[in-house]
């Protein structure tokens, strides 16, 4: 009852923090990026501009509107530049682009004809692909042979887009088959918690973090049916990857600690077994799932999880080792 009551609340609770409606679309975000780099490096700078902002009006990440500036000053629009740079530092201030986009601005600056409008005004930014106005009259035309030899590129890469969550939580149900020697295990109950820190390396999820999986065992002691708790606290290491829009593939390895406790006198798993005690020892495990995305944070899993672990002196002679087999299923949400 205390099992199903704490994986009950687990959850609900993952449940409830879900957001209720999703407000940026990051996988249509995703695409119009894809598209918008593509034409960057063709040299299509127009063209990204109007994927850049696609994707921009899909899901307002401040990388988005550097790289208009960048495609704006690509095709020598200073004005637009400049209001986009000064955008980005305003909307991502302590950038460590910071320097280096003063620079553009300082020279951006110099650049453009000081007619008295305003850089920031919205009408700057009303025709995505228009060209740069004609100077005024009263200025001075600059042949392309007066213009600075020294006058800076673009040599700074665009921005990625935003990778979205960092950090996974996870809670899984199931069943595991224990291996102890000569002992004789029952199909056991399991439920495992976890947190993981994610860093996206192009399609690769990479992942780190730290794991906890319970599972109780009935047996029989000097005083009649008893139960035990196993328990194995892990870090984990390991990497995922997307095979469809909504579907994922990923696994890692565990390194940590198998403890039993709650264990009565009379026990088959402690040498000895004169009194109550617990016993621990090293845990290696490799854990394989899918996950389907039912929303952008929140998901369904289902996958195999195998333990093995050594054995001390503490425990009966008969065990030589403690293998798990899991079978488990449950729910994941990014935050």
């Amino acid at each position: 009852m205390l099992r199903n009551t704490l994986f009950s609340l687990v959850v609900l609770g993952l449940l409830s923090a879900a957001p209720a409606v999703v407000h940026a679309d990051k996988e249509a975000s995703a695409v119009h990026y894809k598209e918008a780099k593509k034409k960057y490096n063709l040299g299509d700078f127009e063209e990204a501009i109007v994927l850049f902002k696609k994707a921009y009006d899909e899901h307002e990440a401040p990388a988005y509107l550097y790289n208009i500036a960048q495609a704006y000053r690509q095709i020598n629009n200073c004005k637009k530049a400049l209001f986009f740079y000064e955008r980005f530092l305003a909307e991502k201030p302590g950038s460590s682009q910071e320097e280096t986009i003063k620079g553009y601005v300082a020279a951006l600056n110099k650049e453009c004809p000081d007619d008295g409008s305003n850089v920031g005004a919205l009408n700057e930014i009303d025709d995505p692909v228009a060209k740069p106005t004609t100077k005024p009259a009263t200025q001075p035309a600059v042949t392309p042979e007066a213009k600075p030899e020294t006058q800076p590129t673009i040599t700074k890469p665009l921005t990625s887009e935003p990778r979205g969550p960092i950090v996974r939580l996870g809670a899984d149900g199931g069943f595991a088959m224990v291996s102890m020697g000569d002992v004789v295990t029952p199909v056991t109950p399991e439920l495992a918690l976890a947190a993981t820190y994610l860093h996206a390396l192009g399609d690769i999820e990479l992942r780190a973090g730290a794991r906890v999986a319970l599972a109780t065992m009935a047996y029989e002691a000097m005083e009649g049916d008893s139960t035990m708790l196993m328990t194995r606290y892990q870090a984990t290491l390991g990497a995922g990857y997307p095979i469809g829009p909504k579907l994922r593939v990923g696994g890692d390895i565990a390194l940590g600690l198998l403890g039993l406790s709650a264990l009565d006198p009379g026990n088959p798993f402690t040498a000895g077994a004169a009194e109550s005690k617990a016993v621990s020892s090293f845990a290696f495990g490799v854990n394989a799932e899918v996950e389907y995305a039912l929303a952008e944070s929140l998901g369904v899993s289902g996958g195999l999880s195998y333990g093995s672990s050594g054995v001390g002196d503490e425990f009966a002679s008969d065990i030589t080792s403690i293998g798990t087999l899991s079978l488990l299923g449950g729910a994941r949400y990014r935050w």
